[in-house]
Parts: structure tokens; sequence; C-alpha cells
């Protein structure tokens, strides 16, 4: 059986019908309570202090002197006697004793509207003060706390914010009921668990939300599939790609090692030597190619001590060779305050070799490609800069990753979208970064920061 729906429009009509019916409700417990302390005598009637004013007076008709009515007023009115300059002789308000009495009715938000009945005897003028307005059987009540008018409207209020807060709370449930599924199916999507079910809603908008989150998830998974399909595929060409390499190299290494063994001048045996070297660096950098195609990338290194002069003279070594080949200048820069680095010292040749190799192939001709290096608290820092056309803004955001080239001014035949990759790979691996950008007066620069 599916699951009931309502719409938004109807949750909100019964909401707003729901707090108008409990506040009727409410009200007419509130009269209820009123008219009933009134039946047992806790509230007397508005009219009651105005009646027993008037009964007293009529009662004060048959006495000769103030001072013989006044014994007999209860607490229901407030009583003066006045001299004949009007000033306030006895009073069950001490407080008024020794003043001039206004006999302007005196009136308030909190009391009410207070009216006088005044009878003339011979010791003094007596005034009666009465308020219309519903009162308490104690005297004192009635004179230091508010009518019983303003207690109800009190717990009216109350009633009414009581009322409010509830249905809101009733209603915020409902919401984080309804929402919770989406809430744990986002969470589930964001570390790319797609085995997402959302239960049905009963509000027609979520479950129409849901529909969509749903819609959306399955696409995004064709969409994972097929970037992950990408991968496989390109995971095989590189190790296809390895393997088409080790042929070559295995031919080429042997046809120098015979070389090396005729009979040929210092400077030839040098060289070879050296282009042995690039072949056995070549064999290593397939290596690495094939780890990274079964392990995506996520290979061990090997760390050691590494003596950052010599490291980098060995570098400039290598660099210059291809500076001299695209007439480019090198340039360098070091402040190694800490001569000593513990790092792969394979990789991270590797790694500079690339981004060098990169910006001279990026340079124009007569150029210059700049060299830097730091290294303090054992963190090494280096960049590579060239004076080329710059990256394109949108390779700055996809710039390090495998097989991404830029457009035909930052791409050659020789690269194939490998180096940055791999550099970064090298420096995540050292718990670093790798960062790409332009610099303001062209070129650009790329920074490697290892751990």
């Amino acid at each position: 059986m599916g699951v009931k729906q309502k719409s938004l429009r109807r949750i909100f009509t019964g909401f707003i019908l729901r707090i108008g019916l409990e506040m009727l409700i409410g009200g007419a417990l509130l009269a209820v309570l009123f008219i009933t302390a009134m039946y047992f005598g806790f509230i007397i009637p508005a009219n009651y202090s105005e009646q027993y004013a008037k009964s007293v007076m009529e009662t004060a008709g048959e006495q000769d002197y103030a001072r013989d009515v006044i014994p007999e007023i209860g607490d229901f009115v407030t009583y003066y006697l006045t001299d004949d300059s009007g000033v306030v002789t006895r009073s069950n308000r001490s407080w008024s004793v020794g003043k001039p009495l206004r006999e302007e009715p005196r009136g308030g938000l909190v009391f009410g509207q207070s009216y006088y009945i005044k009878k003339a005897f011979p010791d003094g003028t007596l005034y009666l003060e009465y308020y219309m307005r519903s009162s308490y059987p104690s005297g004192s009540l009635n004179r230091y706390f508010i009518s019983p008018e303003y207690v109800l409207a009190i717990l009216a209020f109350i009633m009414v914010l009581l009322i409010v807060i509830l249905n809101v709370r009733r209603m915020a449930k409902l919401f984080q009921k309804e929402l919770r599924p989406l809430g744990e199916a986002a969470e589930k999507i964001s570390i790319d668990n797609l085995d997402v079910n959302i239960a049905p809603s009963s509000i027609t908008e979520v479950q129409r939300v849901e529909d969509s989150f749903l819609k959306m998830k399955d696409e995004l998974a064709d969409s994972l599939g097929r970037e992950w399909q990408a991968q496989r595929d390109q995971r095989a060409q590189i190790a296809a790609l390895a393997h088409d390499l080790k042929t070559p190299l295995t031919v080429i290494l042997g046809n120098l090692d015979l070389l090396s063994e005729t009979d040929i001048t210092d400077d030839q045996r040098q060289m070879i030597e050296a282009s042995i070297a690039e072949v056995k660096h070549s064999e290593d950098y397939i290596g690495i190619l094939v780890d990274m195609a079964r392990n995506t990338g996520e290979v061990e290194i090997k760390r050691a001590p590494v003596e950052l002069k010599s490291f980098f003279e060995n570098i400039e070594n290598k660099a210059l060779v291809l500076c001299e080949n695209r007439k480019v200048r090198l340039e360098t820069r070091y402040r190694l305050s800490d001569p000593a680095y513990s790092g792969d010292k394979d990789r991270i040749e590797r790694a500079v070799m690339n981004l060098i190799s990169n910006a001279i192939d990026y340079s124009p001709e007569d150029g210059v490609v700049e060299l830097s290096a730091d290294c303090t608290d054992r963190t090494l820092t280096i960049t590579v800069r060239d004076h080329g056309e710059g990256f394109p803004a949108e390779f700055l955001k996809s710039g390090v990753g495998l097989f991404k080239m830029g457009e035909a001014s930052r791409s050659s035949k020789k690269h194939y979208g490998i180096g940055l990759f791999m550099a970064g790979n090298t420096a995540k691996l050292h718990n670093g970064s790798l960062t790409i950008s332009n610099c303001q007066d062209g070129g650009a620069e790329v920074r490697m920061v290892l751990e």
C-alpha cells in the first residue's frame, strides 16, 4: 500500500486551522474557569464594589458621625475622611493621611477606573472610592495585585504562546522526519556510496524532491561508471605503453653496453655512460607508471637522507644539456637552511626534471627558466618558472590530472599529460602538494612542496 500524501498547502492550512481551534478551545476553558471562580466567590463581579459603596452610604445615613460609619466599611472600597480644608484625616490607605484628596476619579491600565461617592458629616466629609472592575474577596489582593481581568489576559497570552510553540515544534518534527532520509542519502553520496534508498515521503513536494534526487543519483552512477571505465582504460593504456617501451629500451641499453666495450675515447665513454644512466632512469620511470596503473597512484616511497647540494648540482648538469639544445638559459637560486632532507631521491629527481623539461619546452628561444629551492624545518620547496605564454584558465583547475594537457601553446608532441601528474603524485607521497599558477609578468610557475 502506498504512502498517503499531502501537499504543503494542505499541511499549512491544517496547521493554521489547528492553532485556531486550539485557541478557541483554550479561550472557552479560560472563560469557564473565570465564571466558575466567580460562582464560588473567588472572584467578585465588576459592579460589586459600586453596589457595596452605595450600600455603605445608605447605611451611613442612619449615623450622626463619620467615625461611627468607618468601622463598618470593608476592604471592597477605599474610604477617606477629610476635614474642611480637604486634607485626609483618616483612611484605610495610611499613606494618604495628611495629604489633600483629589476628587477627580483616578484611572490606570492595571487597576482600572475609580469613582467616588461622598457624604458630609459634622466631623468631616466621607469619601468612598470604588473601581469598576472585578475584584477579589481579599482587600490586600485588591490593593496590591492586578485585577482578575488582567490575570485572565495574561493566562490567555501564555496559552496562545504555548499553542504556537507546541504546534511549531510539531511541524518541525514532521519536516525533520520527512527530510532526514534526504540528508542521510546526501551524506552517503558524498563518500561515493551510491547504494541509496529513500523511503517514500508523506508530503507531495518532498516526494518530488526525492524522485529528482534518486534520478540524479542514477545519472551520477552512470557518470561515475563511465569515469571509472575511462580510468581503467587509461591504466590499461599505461600498462600497454610501458610494455611496448621495454623492448626498444632493452635494445638501446644492450647496444650501448656493447659500444662501451669497443675502442672509444674517454669523451665518448662518458657520453655512453650518461646515455646508459638515462636509459635506466627511463626504465625506472616505466616501472612507476606500471605501479600507478595497478595501484591508482598510491605507491610506496623509500625515504633516505638527501644531500641537497650535490642533488641540485646533478639536476643542473642534466638541465643544462636540455637548455643548450633549446637555447634557453637556466637560472638557479637556493636557500638551504637544512642541507639535508629525507625523501625518495630518485622520485624527486624525476619529478623536478619533468618540471624543468616542461618549462624548457614551453619557453621561447633565448628565454630563461628559473629553478629555486628552499629547505627549512624539514620542508623542501622547489619552484620552477618559465617565461612562456602560461597556463590557460581551465588548465589551472585540472592541470595535475593524468593525461591533462593545455592548449597548443602549452602542449607538444613530446608530452602526454603525465609530467605534472607524476610530480603531483610525488608531492602527495611526501605529504606535500603541487600548485600551478601564472605569473603576473608572464609565464607559468609550478611549486612543489615536500614534507
